[in-house]
């Protein structure tokens, strides 16, 4: 069956060359139980390997079954112990982390069969080595004697033609010893068994061939019985058998669910790269988005997650769908942009918008939240924190005044905002109607006439008779056809009923337009604090709307801030590098320490490409748990943090898909760098821990 035809072996460690084999020839048939004997050091490990394709050889050849196998290359070599090779080491070489069943079932599973199956056969074979009272218990907290029957048990799962034992009683008692060789004898019908022992004794009244080795060559080969049996040359099928995904998968998740502590620790690894990673890429996506805009140009009112809706026909909105989208409405709030005052006494003054929306991001919160309706909140912008905080902290529950509001307000609380260029009076109820009537509201507008612009120094929109008065600063006299008029660059009105009246000033021209009517039932301009931006859009989109975002006034990327966002970038970038470089070492180290079980893996004949799936499921199971945790705890501390909530808002459904995908490509960056380490060794190396 084996013929072996002037083989040689040499090891070549740093440059000295050493004889593992010379001239080696050999020929050994199925039904022969051979012993390979011979001093410490005189090559029988290595003849051993060498037959079994464990190890390499540099001269000769070795026939299987009348076929060369010089040319088989690592997969060759990989299917070759597979279909035809069986394993009991001296070490054992059970999977310590796997149970009794798990060990054997490995084998049934790596050939193709279905869980339930694999089961049932391992169960049986488990029965016959004698091991069903142990057979939920773990590899790591069997005795000596009890590995190498799962190990037996796991070989005869393989049901391979070659059953190769390497020192297979070395490190049992002599009873022990004697009932593994018994067993061994018991299961060898039908095979080419090979004991590699220093115990001759022990082994000599099973074999029917003894092989004495003394310095890499045959010194003595002893035949005390002829096998009958006769093994037909056909051409080997070298060719990887299907692996079911399922398979694959079984083994992986066996494999992280068998070694808990590595594996938490390495989730706890990839959890810190991953949350780390969430945040620069959020924080890249507000800086992208802040440094594409100008954000403050001409609004006050500048939430990021307020969108103003109009149409562009400047007709009324039908708000039935605009109702559904999540959020705080407010009907026709021209009024959020427009400015007054709020003071108390001497204490302070300040001149700010207003608005019945409260601001999620808050920072710096002091007092408590509105509960009455005679009650206000302030929100401060950054830069303002110095110039009133303190004048806000002694007004605390004191009552203040509100421009245009006859009655005084409690200041309840008050607090920072970054989203805000100016201060923000939260008040507790809508007071359109108040603001929209009071006199000397001046605001700027755009007028367009005869197809050009002119800008208005302020607009003063008064009530009264229903018009609102329109002033015009120009140098000289302009006759208008029409008018349309655009109050903050939003909501447009056409107006072809109007009056103009002129003004001599010391300069320059008043003009004077009435006639621009309101009707306050109408909505002609709806804003909406949404829950979620991104969806709000596309509902608006769908509905054949136009929108505005005053946090996104006015394109600006050759500003300052775009500057910052590319130095961010750069840093982000240099930042996840160095993370990914110091996690891939410590993950790199702690697949290393599970180098011995994925090498046993390899002896059992599983193919590079399917031992390299297997890895990659692991990691990328890992992977996508703490990058799932990652995201789920950022959404726990937005809750907590208003700077995880304000990332988190410019987040979407899209751009988190794509962490996903980056998080994915890193953890397979890590698992293909450990494949290449792992296969760069050959299974011997690999097993006498030579694999760092």
């Amino acid at each position: 069956m084996i013929k072996l035809k002037n083989v040689s072996k040499y090891y070549n460690n740093n440059g000295v060359v050493t004889l593992g084999l010379r001239n080696i020839n050999l020929e050994l048939n199925k039904g022969e139980i051979v012993a390979i004997v011979g001093e410490s050091g005189s090559g029988k490990s290595t003849l051993l390997n060498v037959i079994c394709g464990v190890d390499s050889y540099e001269e000769g050849e070795i026939l299987f079954k009348g076929n060369e196998t010089s040319y088989f290359n690592q997969n060759d070599m990989d299917i070759y112990r597979k279909k035809f090779v069986s394993f009991i080491y001296q070490s054992y070489n059970v999977i310590d982390s796997y149970t009794v069943l798990e060990n054997v079932m490995l084998p049934l599973l790596i050939n193709g069969m279905d869980n339930a199956s694999a089961k049932s056969r391992a169960l049986e074979l488990i029965e016959k080595v004698g091991l069903s009272h142990r057979i939920k218990q773990r590899g790591i907290k069997l005795s000596g004697g009890e590995k190498q029957r799962c190990v037996i048990a796991r070989a005869l799962a393989s049901d391979s033609e070659i059953l190769a034992c390497d020192e297979p009683t070395g490190n049992l008692d002599s009873k022990t010893g004697e009932d593994i060789i018994k067993l061994i004898k018991e299961v060898a019908a039908d095979k080419l068994v090979l004991i590699v022992t220093h115990n001759y004794e022990q082994v000599q009244d099973i074999v029917t061939r003894t092989i004495k080795v003394s310095d890499g060559e045959i010194v003595e080969d002893n035949i005390k019985e002829t096998s009958d049996y006769e093994v037909e040359a056909k051409e080997l099928d070298l060719e990887a058998d299907t692996i079911k995904n399922r398979s694959l998968f079984k083994v992986a998740f066996q494999n992280i669910k068998s070694t808990p502590k590595k594996n938490i620790f390495m989730l706890a690894v990839l959890f810190v790269l991953s949350l780390i990673a969430l945040f620069l890429y959020l924080s890249g996506l507000m800086q992208s988005e802040t440094s594409q805009y100008n954000n403050y140009e001409g609004f006050n009112n500048t939430i990021h997650n307020r969108i103003i809706v109009y149409d562009d026909e400047h007709e009324k909105l039908d708000i039935t769908e605009l109702e559904k989208i999540p959020g705080v409405k407010i009907k026709n709030g021209y009024y959020e942009e427009h400015t007054g005052t709020v003071e108390s006494g001497d204490n302070f003054f300040i001149n700010c918008t207003f608005s019945t929306y409260m601001p999620k991001n808050i920072t710096d919160a002091k007092g408590r939240e509105i509960q009455n309706d005679n009650e206000c909140y302030m929100v401060l912008p950054e830069s303002m924190i110095s110039v009133y905080y303190s004048q806000l902290k002694d007004c605390l529950e004191d009552d203040i005044f509100v421009y245009c509001m006859k009655d005084p307000f409690k200041l309840a609380g008050y607090g920072v905002s970054d989203e805000l260029t100016m201060p923000l009076c939260v008040l507790p109820k809508d007071y359109s109607q108040e603001f929209l009537s009071r006199d000397n509201m001046y605001t700027e507008a755009k007028i367009y006439s005869n197809g050009k612009e002119y800008k208005t120094n302020y607009v003063n929109q008064s009530y009264y008779n229903d018009e609102t008065i329109i002033y015009y600063y120009g140098p000289n006299e302009i006759e208008f056809d029409s008018l349309t008029v655009y109050i903050k660059g939003i909501y447009g009105k056409e107006i072809t009923d109007f009056t103009v009246k002129y003004q001599k000033t010391s300069d320059s021209f008043i003009e004077v337009f009435t006639g621009y009517t309101h009707d306050l039932d109408d909505v002609y301009e709806y804003t909406i604090y949404a829950d979620d931006v991104n969806e709000a859009i596309d509902v608006i989109e769908s509905l054949g709307y136009s929108y505005f975002q005053p946090a996104k006034s006015g394109y600006n990327k050759s500003t300052f801030s775009y500057i910052l966002f590319i130095f961010y970038v750069v840093f982000a970038s240099l930042a996840m590098l160095a993370l990914t470089f110091i996690a891939y070492i410590i993950l790199a180290r702690v697949y290393a320490s599970k180098n011995k079980d994925y090498t046993i893996l390899r002896s059992l004949g599983i193919v590079k490409k399917q031992m390299a799936r297997i890895v990659d499921l692991e990691v990328l199971i890992i992977g996508v748990i703490s990058s799932v945790l990652a995201v789920v705890v950022s959404y726990i501390a937005s809750i907590f943090s208003p700077i995880f909530a304000r990332m988190l808002s410019y987040n979407s459904f899209g751009f988190m898909i794509l962490y996903f995908v980056l998080m994915l490509l890193f953890n397979y960056f890590i698992s293909r760098r450990f494949n290449k380490k792992l296969f760069k060794f050959t299974v011997t190396t690999s097993i006498k821990g030579e694999v760092e």
